[in-house]
């Protein structure tokens, strides 16, 4: 089948969101369908080499607005130097003011903000290729808003339409999008495709209450793992966790964990940004966001890969699905309501994959001191084959 995926964010940007783009892109070729790609520049932007995009037959780029291209210019990666920490403490501190600037600024253009400028430049793009399906990809949601007007031109032609949502947009667990605009727009762009996608059980409850319109046609499928990892064997003689993504405390929480792993003085690498200042020790070491290459090499040191829930709203951080793809051990810390933390649990749990426990310092104890009991079971050491990209487009495109 041929499939024109449209992705309003650009794909050479190191983003959680973009690796699970591009594992979409790679589960539809994976398949044996015939991709083509609708999607932002990188034109003047700060882009990661170690991100490679599949190869598909036709790639279509439109620039994105000039701020974000300023924007990208500034925001390059802090190198991993002698002096990382107290770069580190000089930057985290305006984090917050950062913000709140860049969402006044990208509210002038409206609730799509400066995406909208890309959208102005692709909804000139016209094919006479016949798709079976569009698959538009949120974050972020203008791609949904551009799939509406090329259909609506005819510049594109499909029998089916679906929307995948990492995250809700109204709902995000960043708070930035609570507003009636943002609502009502979101429950129009969710009436006109055919399917709707959601990646955590929780988010596809909460949403088909909130859009009840729009909910027989809402589905929850796993995101597709990025990663096709060395799985060389691990020695957990001492275990070495390593904690990759950012931790702002107002969306998880990972001070539990720090101090347990502090009084046990375990090795740790802890490599995200946050306006939280964490102090490196002996033996927990402290790091910025990097990219995938320099990311590695952590990765690599790490037989113990940590797993934090959100505080709220339900949203599964994509890294359980990355992770889930190796043979380390995964130690997957629940937090949220009550309600979601069992409901996370109940489905995580299938699998015999990983090791739970509450966010709070006695239960996470408790768990890391079974860690190595753990590793002497299979189950907790073996690649799990449900969350390959081939499986998720395969459940998505028929429907399941």
């Amino acid at each position: 089948m041929k499939v024109l995926v449209v992705a309003g964010y650009c794909l050479h940007i190191n983003s959680s969101a973009n690796l699970c783009h591009i594992s979409y892109i790679k589960g539809l070729l994976d398949c044996g369908h015939i991709v083509d790609l609708l999607t932002v520049s990188d034109k003047n932007l700060n882009i990661d080499e170690g991100i490679h995009i599949p190869h598909v037959r036709r790639i279509y780029k439109f620039d994105s607005s000039l701020y974000e291209q300023l924007g990208a210019k500034k925001s390059k990666q802090i190198k991993l130097d002698k002096s990382a920490e107290q770069q580190i403490s000089k930057t985290t501190s305006k984090n917050e003011f950062k913000i709140k600037i860049k969402e006044y600024i990208r509210n002038i253009y409206g609730i799509y903000g400066t995406d909208i400028i890309w959208y102005l430049h692709a909804m000139h793009w016209k094919s006479n290729e016949h798709y079976d399906y569009v698959v538009s990809l949120s974050h972020p949601p203008v791609s949904h808003k551009l799939v509406e007007k090329l259909l609506k031109t005819k510049h594109l032609m499909a029998k089916k339409w679906i929307q995948i949502w990492e995250d809700p947009w109204y709902e995000d667990i960043f708070g930035l999008s609570h507003n009636d605009k943002v609502k009502n727009e979101e429950k129009r762009l969710l009436s006109l495709c055919d399917t709707i996608y959601y990646v955590s059980p929780l988010t596809l409850l909460y949403q088909k209450k909130s859009f009840i319109n729009s909910s027989l046609k809402m589905k929850w499928q796993p995101l597709p793992s990025y990663y096709e990892s060395d799985l060389s064997s691990q020695d957990y003689s001492d275990l070495c966790c390593g904690y990759f993504g950012d931790y702002n405390p107002h969306v998880r929480n990972l001070i539990p964990f720090y101090n347990v792993a502090n009084k046990l003085n375990i090795k740790v690498n802890i490599c995200g940004n946050s306006s939280l200042c964490l102090d490196s020790t002996e033996s927990i070491k402290i790091y910025p966001r990097m990219g995938l290459k320099e990311l590695k090499k952590y990765e690599d040191q790490s037989n113990v890969l940590v797993f934090l829930c959100n505080l709220k709203g339900g949203q599964i951080p994509g890294k359980i699905y990355q992770y889930a793809a190796t043979n380390k051990l995964i130690l997957f810390i629940l937090d949220g309501t009550n309600e979601e933390k069992q409901e996370l649990y109940n489905y995580f749990s299938q699998f015999g994959r990983f090791v739970f426990c509450y966010n709070n310092e006695e239960s996470i104890e408790n768990a890391i001191r079974e860690l190595k009991e753990k590793s002497r079971q299979s189950s907790y050491i073996t690649p799990l084959l449900e969350f390959t990209p081939s499986n998720i487009m395969k459940n998505i495109l028929e429907g399941k």
